[in-house]
């Protein structure tokens, strides 16, 4: 059950990034169906989601215009709100899993030369030659 409600959530959301790149000259329903090739229980789940409502101003698709060539739709105000959410949360997320990145490069970068001084502190400490600290560097090796 978790899987097709997975599948399902992603074809919305693919609907509403495809209509939201388009909704500034419109779409017809066709383009959509045909772009997804929707089945004929998607269509209906289509139909339910994005334009069921009575009240238009609650569809997230709704119809802009009558042509021959088919109607034209495209996103309501409440569409393009949750489709500049989405957009922005896949951004935050983006560019939190960038600064996750940087942050485990600094804690490394800052344990290396933290290790590096106490390293340096001991040698200076103890006094050890040059001969004693080559022969540790190539045992390490």
């Amino acid at each position: 059950m978790k899987k097709n409600l997975t599948i399902k959530n992603n074809l919305y959301i693919k609907i509403l990034v495809w209509a939201y790149d388009r909704h500034e000259l419109g779409f017809t329903e066709k383009e959509i169906f045909d772009e997804f090739k929707l089945s004929k229980d998607q269509i209906n789940c289509y139909v339910k989601l994005f334009r069921s409502s009575y009240n238009v101003g609650d569809n997230l698709i709704g119809h802009i215009k009558n042509r021959e060539e088919g109607d034209l739709y495209s996103l309501t105000a409440l569409g393009i709100s949750a489709a500049v959410d989405y957009i922005g949360l896949e951004e935050a997320r983006k560019s939190g899993k960038r600064a996750e990145r940087i942050a485990l490069f600094s804690i490394f970068i800052g344990v290396t030369v933290g290790v590096a001084q106490i390293a340096i502190s001991i040698i200076q400490y103890t006094g050890l030659n040059n001969n004693t600290v080559l022969s540790l560097i190539n045992f390490c090796r």
